[in-house]
């Protein structure tokens, strides 16, 4: 029987929690299995999971939940400390975990148990990797950690996330109102299916990753009540920097639709390098933040020279029976095995465009008879969220088909390599002092730089975005590209003589040359400078390690209960007011109208109008004509100081039975007035005009009471 047959067949006999449990879980088991992949799937799936949920949120929520197995030892804090102080010094180590250790009892002596994370994918890329260790490090020191992923109604959303992801790095182009309806839509209903989370008094925090899953920020606000949202952006933001074409339009509507639902009560967290400018316009804290990996995971361990020989052997077999399989490659290439003898070029990321992989083979190949006796690698792991892997992957391929066979018998290129076996590549290029040459031409972070240092090896990066944490300080040979205007990443190659990507491949060429000289003339000086940069970046590696996260990001959530943290998001004035009638109504009524055409100027929220645009008047009485019908015989109040003008329009607008209208100083109880007034006239409806930051903590108050 088909998946969606089974689920079909198991809602039948749904009578309990349990039941609605193992429902969630099977979804949870098939819904991104290749053979259920469909939108039609997808949506028929989606729907039970928040039908089920509206009964059985509690179990439908722990049926949704990751929980990443540990790697490291009970003894975590302690081992992370010793091996951190070891490289930073035992007295900034100690200082760490005394940070963790104060974090966690300051949450839970706020009865706060839990922290929630949110991303795009559980597996595939850095993000997912860092993800991992950091909820494993949390639970362990003592805190609760919920992991829960987007599930998107059809597939246009990983297009649409995908095209944001590249605005916002610096690809030319723009997002059309059809997927930026997905990207809301898929987030609005996801915030809905997980609303008990920012309900649960246990949950201290809610940290949200990266642009895939900012929109809940808005559609989780509407539910919360004294609850923070945390917004990380992991990726370069180039694009924003830059002016791009399409970027600062994106940045806006996200910063007018979504970010500006963040109040002074949370946080924005960036990469050090990559710090967007539109958040100099919110009202929230900025944090910035290093990635890093984790330094006592079993993937991090260093491998003997040994077992780097014998995962090679394993990579050359597992490669063999790859590539004698046609439907699974592009390209009719047969696999020429890796030689552990034989010094190595390593590069490798997840197949994406901007990760400059193609960059890597073109400049080895236009200089293969200076480095005849070097062979290069390249390998790299497909993002479940990430639709242009498969594209990627193809070009290389197609490009290592083209070059002359001399070349071809001395690249291999390894899919979908196991982290033991990455480890092994690592190693490889350390044993032989070849760098692992990390050539992102955008970089939110890069942690494969970090995880080839572990391994040994120095690294040859460019100066993009969080590379320049190498670059910065000289901890690692530098190839710097941030004065080229790269644009469109995928089209670099699709014709002969492209100015951009002849220069990229010309810097790398004459580092490469100028490494290998060095490495053939004068050995000694070169392992010299080649373990001392390694050294370097070692340090760097342990300084932002998930050992550092995980003090930041327990930093962060209990610094926003240190001081008075629920006065700023529940008045005293308000906490004992009985919530009418009238008032439950008013929010029943935006909540049944979300996203009806009267909601004006771009900015909707269940509970607002705005209306802004003073010199278009014409526009605003439209809008006021096809909305104020449904407030017959309601209070219109208006806020803020001098807001007669707007009040003006309200009346005119409305002809028949023109309802009350009141101007509300911001200083003062705007619910307690507009409940006590609607009193006083027997009025069944509120109708608000407001400007969003006037009225967000009254929202809050609102919802929680409700």
């Amino acid at each position: 029987m088909a998946v969606s047959g089974i689920i079909v067949e198991k809602l039948s006999r749904v009578s309990s929690g349990s039941d609605a449990r193992n429902i969630a879980l099977y979804i949870k088991e098939n819904f991104f299995k290749k053979s259920f992949r469909s939108d039609s799937n997808w949506r028929f799936a989606f729907q039970t999971l928040l039908e089920l949920a509206d009964t059985y949120p509690s179990e439908v929520r722990e049926a949704l939940r990751y929980r990443p197995s540990s790697e490291v030892s009970p003894l975590s804090l302690n081992r992370y400390s010793r091996l951190t102080g070891d490289q930073i010094g035992h007295g900034r180590a100690e200082s760490i975990r005394t940070s963790i250790e104060k974090s966690i009892a300051r949450l839970k002596a706020n009865n706060k148990q839990k922290i929630t994370v949110f991303s795009a994918t559980y597996r595939g890329g850095g993000v997912s990797e860092m993800l991992s260790s950091i909820c494993t490090l949390i639970s362990d020191a003592g805190i609760e950690v919920e992991w829960h992923i987007i599930y998107p109604l059809n597939t246009e959303f990983y297009q649409a996330t995908k095209l944001i992801h590249n605005l916002i790095q610096g690809k030319p182009g723009s997002i059309g109102s059809r997927l930026l309806k997905c990207f809301d839509e898929t987030n609005r209903l996801n915030a809905r299916l997980y609303r008990s989370i920012v309900q649960d008094n246990s949950v201290g925090c809610v940290f949200l990753e990266d642009p895939q899953v900012m929109p809940m920020i808005k559609y989780l606000s509407s539910f919360r009540g004294r609850l923070p949202l945390c917004w990380r952006l992991h990726i370069a933001t180039d694009g924003i920097r830059l002016g791009c074409k399409g970027a600062e339009a994106l940045t806006e509507y996200l910063r007018l639709e979504y970010l500006d639902f963040l109040s002074v009560s949370d946080v924005i967290i960036c990469q050090p390098y990559s710090v967007p400018e539109f958040t100099e316009r919110l009202p929230v804290t900025l944090k910035e933040m290093a990635s890093g990996i984790d330094i006592c995971s079993s993937a991090n361990i260093k491998l003997s020279w040994e077992e780097t020989i014998q995962e090679i052997e394993s990579i050359n077999k597992t490669m063999r029976k790859y590539y004698s399989e046609p439907e699974t490659l592009p390209v009719n290439e047969s696999w020429t095995d890796i030689n552990p003898n034989t010094s190595t070029w390593v590069t490798g990321a997840r197949f994406d465009h901007w990760k400059g992989l193609n960059v890597v083979l073109n400049a080895f190949s236009g200089i293969e008879g200076e480095l005849s006796d070097t062979d290069l690698v390249i390998f790299g792991n497909f993002a479940d969220d990430d639709p242009e892997g498969t594209s990627c992957f193809k070009q290389l391929c197609t490009m290592l088909s083209s070059v002359e066979e001399s070349v071809r018998r001395r690249v291999h290129l390894v899919a979908n390599p196991s982290r033991k076996s990455i480890r092994a590549l690592y190693r490889l290029a350390a044993k032989h002092k070849m760098p692992f040459i990390a050539y992102s031409l955008r970089e939110g972070y890069n942690i494969m730089a970090d995880e080839a240092s572990i391994q040994g090896a120095a690294v040859l990066t460019t100066d993009s975005g969080g590379l320049k944490r190498f670059s910065d300080d000289n901890s690692a040979y530098c190839v710097p590209i941030s004065d080229i205007d790269i644009g469109d990443p995928a089209k670099l190659y699709d014709f002969p003589g492209n100015p951009v990507s002849e220069e990229l491949e010309r810097r790398l060429q004459k580092t490469m040359l100028d490494l290998h000289l060095l490495r053939s003339g004068e050995i000694t000086k070169y392992i010299e400078t080649y373990r001392i940069l390694n050294k370097r970046a070692i340090v760097k590696v342990y300084e932002t390690s998930v050992f550092s996260m995980t003090s930041e990001y327990l930093g962060i959530a209990s610094g926003l209960w240190k001081d008075g943290f629920e006065d700023k998001m529940r008045s005293s004035e308000i906490q004992n007011i009985s919530i009418s009638e009238n008032i439950i109504k008013w929010r029943e009524f935006f909540e049944n109208r979300y996203s009806s055409e009267y909601v004006y100027k771009g900015i909707k929220s269940d509970f607002l109008v705005e209306l802004q645009d003073k010199g278009k008047r014409a526009r605003e009485l439209d809008a006021l004509r096809s909305f104020l019908p449904e407030t017959h015989n309601g209070l219109i109040m208006d806020y803020g100081c001098g807001c007669g003008e707007t009040s003006e329009i309200f009346k005119k607008a409305y002809t028949n039975n023109a309802p009350v209208v009141i101007n509300v100083d911001p200083d003062r109880d705007r619910l307690h007035i507009a409940e006590k007034k609607c009193a006083e006239l027997g009025l069944d409806s509120i109708c608000i005009n407001a400007n969003f930051d006037n009225i967000r903590d009254d929202l809050y108050r609102l919802e929680k009471t409700l």
